[in-house]
């Protein structure tokens, strides 16, 4: 399940406001507001030796699960966008595999970055990843999104920057079940297996085989059994994009487009 966005002027409807530019040497990096098509952008052309683009800060909270979902293009097709989600005052973020995001200190990415490949149309792109630190509001010790390493003179634009917080599933509420027909010549109604003992369970329980969800007494032929196991309803995610069904506003989104925290791909 996701929250809703901790990001401030992520579609740039405050125009420039809380994004900045930061490169080394001249010359200086150029950020403007553009118009992307169907909403304005915001457009950096990287200074020397290369460019950082930052978000807005925003707080975070140890261990939390973030979601981070944004549009961009790039000037040249197939050029790489290096995203690192970064803290002021030399502490570090990790991924879901436990491995080093970004060294707050510096401004290039650090051992293990999220990395894309970027077209020369806007597209949109996700990843996640869980801080390893809680991080309050303080102004640039808060924490940001920063679009790292643009080559001098190549143009980024990015709109629709979103993070949020997700719960991933607690597979420990799961429960298998088996249910079984044992009598060769004669069919067979089997109860619910929690009636008892977690009858909350019983409307949760769906099939091995295919998900189906079933119900109580199932249904057996002779000799015959059947696998199940629980799954919170509200949890299901029909077309796999990572948002469950009841946060999803797009159904149906094609396989393999990253979504924002609403399920929806750019094209939908």
């Amino acid at each position: 399940t996701t929250s809703g966005s901790i990001t401030q002027n992520g579609n740039l409807s405050s125009g420039l406001g809380n994004w900045s530019r930061f490169n080394q040497t001249p010359p200086l990096a150029a950020m403007t507001l553009v118009n992307c098509g169907t909403s304005n952008c915001v457009q950096i052309v990287a200074g020397a030796p290369t460019s950082l683009l930052s978000s807005h800060h925003f707080p975070v909270t140890q261990d939390q699960f973030y979601r981070v979902s944004f549009d961009a293009s790039t000037g040249v097709e197939g050029e790489t966008i290096t995203v690192v989600p970064r803290k002021g005052g030399g502490t570090q973020f990790v991924n879901l595999n436990g491995n080093l995001v970004a060294d707050f200190n510096g401004i290039g990415p650090g051992n293990s970055t999220f990395t894309f490949t970027g077209s020369v149309a806007m597209k949109r792109y996700s990843f996640t990843f869980r801080a390893a630190v809680s991080v309050t509001f303080n102004n640039n010790l808060a924490a940001r999104i920063d679009f790292a390493q643009i080559p001098s003179g190549h143009t980024l634009r990015v709109d629709n920057l979103e993070m949020v917080a997700i719960t991933p599933i607690d597979e420990t509420a799961l429960k298998t079940a088996i249910v079984y027909n044992d009598n060769p010549a004669a069919s067979a109604e089997r109860p619910c297996p929690d009636t008892v003992t977690a009858p909350s369970n019983c409307s949760k329980f769906v099939k091995l085989l295919d998900a189906t969800p079933v119900s109580f007494p199932y249904h057996l032929e002779p000799l015959a059994h059947e696998i199940l196991y629980t799954r919170d309803p509200d949890k299901v995610d029909t077309d796999n994009d990572g948002i469950a069904n009841t946060q999803d506003a797009c159904a149906r989104t094609p396989a393999n487009l990253a979504v924002n925290a609403l399920g929806c791909a750019i094209s939908q």
